[in-house]
């Protein structure tokens, strides 16, 4: 909405907005809730190793996994959790450049609804931390799906994730464009 400041639609919007949080009081109901979420999250802290840390404030959390992969690499232990707990009707997502679970609901989130994102995080990092676990359990059965998460299940370090980033430069189209012009 920033973008057409001057546009009273916008404007419109925006002010409903705010006096929609400000009337249910949803600042408040956030912190609360968020306090609630985190005490939960913290409760799994302790009774999974593989978690390594809560961190956050309000209902902007993460959770950061670590050491509980067999083979070491644990951004594929946080994309498998990921998996698991989507098969559970919880949607989370992770960042690329660590292994951290990110939880952003909406500011209306219940403590109901919270409970039961504990309960299938709960039970999904117990079957991620199984000695005979697989991450190929999961994979999509698409074969062309499939066949690209394979392909990324390689070297997940931060170097290969940068030089991905900027695999999508001007420079490097200008020089695909030169390879296809001069073909």
């Amino acid at each position: 909405m920033a973008s057409h400041q001057l546009d009273p639609l916008s404007a419109v919007a925006l002010a409903t907005l705010i006096d929609i949080v400000r009337e249910e009081g949803l600042v408040d109901r956030a912190a609360e809730t968020g306090a609630y979420f985190k005490g939960r999250l913290e409760e799994l802290k302790a009774k999974h190793a593989m978690v390594a840390d809560v961190r956050g404030q309000g209902l902007m959390l993460g959770m950061e996994i670590s050491g509980g992969s067999p083979d070491g690499n644990d951004g594929l232990l946080a994309l498998a959790i990921v998996s698991l707990c989507k098969q559970k009707g919880v949607h989370l997502t992770y960042s690329y450049f660590e292994p951290v679970l990110r939880f952003i609901p909406p500011l209306t989130l219940t403590k109901a609804e919270v409970d039961f994102a504990i309960n299938a995080l709960d039970q999904s990092l117990g079957e991620a931390a199984r000695p005979d676990f697989s991450l190929k359990e999961l994979l999509p059965t698409n074969r062309y799906t499939r066949a690209y998460m394979e392909r990324q299940r390689g070297d997940w370090s931060l170097r290969r994730v940068l030089s991905k980033l900027y695999e999508t430069s001007p420079e490097r189209w200008m020089k695909k464009i030169n390879e296809i012009v001069t073909k």
